[in-house]
């Protein structure tokens, strides 16, 4: 499949969200005490990859790269003239053009090279409360520092952005009735059947063509952070089940779980607390 169409898939089998956030160097921690006070700490890059700049890159890549398909009168395949190839050419930018069209009306958005674009997602985010600082170093990535406090009454996942859907969220904390509650961790890992993952392929192999570029092509895809990082759990609950390495250790009274974060990490990090 050709790398437009690859990214088009991903987008819409992402509910056409506008852009997704992945982690990068962070570390973050998340404390769960027996009296039902929680707060969530992340301290660390995080990347937005907005699709329109995504889709727009593959198209010039797909449309500079272009080769035409074509068949003799028995039907076998033939080397296309370069009239052939034109018009193919010109039949496929325009089949991609009108794709582009419907998916940036249909998920209108963040675009990680656009100053405009860049600074109101950072107001959008610095408004909303546990964002102390987020800083743009580039190529779409942050310097976030997240901090919140609160009880375990109800629900929490971050990161949280609002009018903009996460395909996948990189903490989720769910409380059950039974004074438990479920932690995951499903944005710290690699995931080999992620539509994410796909996208990050196919950022990284259009990538991979820059140092082939002439002058003139098309600028290749921004480089994608790489996963890397510790997440941690500190609770004075009792640990029901947890899929760290080695288990629970002490510090200052606090049972402290904690997951080294590579991109060799294929399982989220998850823990049962009971508080």
């Amino acid at each position: 499949m050709k790398p437009f169409k690859i990214i088009a898939a991903a987008c819409a089998s992402l509910l056409l969200t506008s852009c997704f956030l992945v982690p990068g160097k962070f570390d973050s921690e998340l404390t769960v005490l027996k009296d039902g006070r929680f707060s969530y700490t992340y301290q660390g890059e995080i990347q937005a990859i907005g699709m329109s700049n995504l889709m727009e890159g593959a198209m010039e890549a797909e449309d500079q790269d272009f080769t035409g398909q074509c068949t003799d009168d028995a039907g076998e395949p033939r080397d296309c003239t370069p009239e052939e190839t034109e018009q193919q050419r010109a039949a496929n930018r325009a089949e991609n053009q009108q794709m582009m069209a419907m998916f940036s009306a249909m998920a209108p958005g963040m675009n990680a090279g656009d100053e405009e674009s860049i600074a109101r997602f950072v107001e959008k985010l610095s408004k909303q409360k546990g964002w102390n600082s987020v800083v743009h170093k580039g190529n779409g990535v942050f310097e976030i520092d997240y901090r919140i406090d609160g009880r375990a009454d109800r629900d929490f996942l971050f990161p949280l952005v609002e009018d903009m859907p996460m395909p996948v969220a990189f903490v989720t904390m769910v409380v059950r009735k039974d004074s438990t509650v479920r932690v995951s961790a499903p944005g710290f890992r690699n995931d080999g059947n992620s539509s994410n993952l796909g996208m990050m392929g196919a950022m990284a192999s259009m990538g991979e063509a820059e140092g082939d570029q002439a002058e003139g092509d098309a600028p290749p895809a921004p480089p994608v952070v790489t996963l890397d990082g510790t997440f941690r759990i500190r609770t004075d609950g009792e640990i029901l089940t947890n899929n760290t390495e080695e288990g629970p250790a002490i510090d200052g009274g606090m049972r402290v779980l904690a997951w080294r974060v590579t991109p060799a990490q294929t399982e989220a990090p998850q823990a049962l607390i009971r508080f």
